[in-house]
């Protein structure tokens, strides 16, 4: 099972008791595997596979995240909005970015 934009190479499955069961992860664009969740105890987890004994019933699904971006905002004209800093958003979200005043260098005005 998957949670979030993802999916999971083996789902919904009888396996034999005491055997191994190998999931993998496969995140889908502008996300990332994030963790496992739900009945792991005594799995082994590397990256975004978990290798998992099957001594019980279990149900585990991957987590998905929506991939961040880092962004620096900075002005040697004027005051900005956001004001200067660095900004961490998620893929997709729409920014509106500005520089409140005019800047006249010589015969040159900078908006």
């Amino acid at each position: 099972d998957s949670i979030g934009a993802g999916s999971v190479d083996v789902s919904n499955q009888w396996v034999s008791a005491e055997s191994n069961v190998v999931l993998t992860a496969a995140a889908s664009n502008n996300y990332h595997f994030a963790y496992w969740s739900g009945d792991t105890n005594e799995s082994v987890v590397v990256g975004d596979t978990i290798t998992v004994p099957m001594t019980q019933v279990r149900s585990i699904s991957a987590v998905f995240a929506l991939n961040e971006h880092t962004f620096e905002v900075a002005s040697a004209h004027g005051v900005t909005e956001p004001v200067a800093g660095i900004y961490t958003n998620s893929y997709g979200t729409a920014l509106s970015n500005s520089v409140d005043s005019i800047e006249t260098l010589g015969s040159t005005q900078y908006v």
